[in-house]
């Protein structure tokens, strides 16, 4: 999986839900002892779904945020690291 200048390998399936399915992945070309990134794609069919899922990016951002990175639980909230939409036509 390719989004941007960025590779991806799917290592499993992690569950899917109403905004799509999530993936483990690891990216290509860095070291071994890089964690493991959960990869969601969407499809959404209308633009509230499209808003719905980028709310959920921004949430999980604000959550990443808060936490200091040395408190063991911080490493629970999933990070998030970026976001890529493409689309043919907008979601009606």
């Amino acid at each position: 999986v390719t989004i941007g200048s960025r590779s991806f390998e799917r290592v499993r399936e992690l569950g899917s839900g109403s905004f799509g399915v999530v993936w483990e992945v690891i990216e290509k070309g860095l070291e071994s002892s890089k964690p493991a990134l959960a990869l969601k794609k969407t499809s959404p069919a209308k633009q509230e779904m499209l808003e719905a899922c980028l709310l959920e990016a921004e949430v999980l951002q604000q959550l990443a945020d808060m936490l200091p990175a040395d408190l063991a639980s911080a490493r629970c909230v999933p990070r998030y690291e970026a976001h890529c939409t493409l689309a043919t036509k907008p979601p009606q």
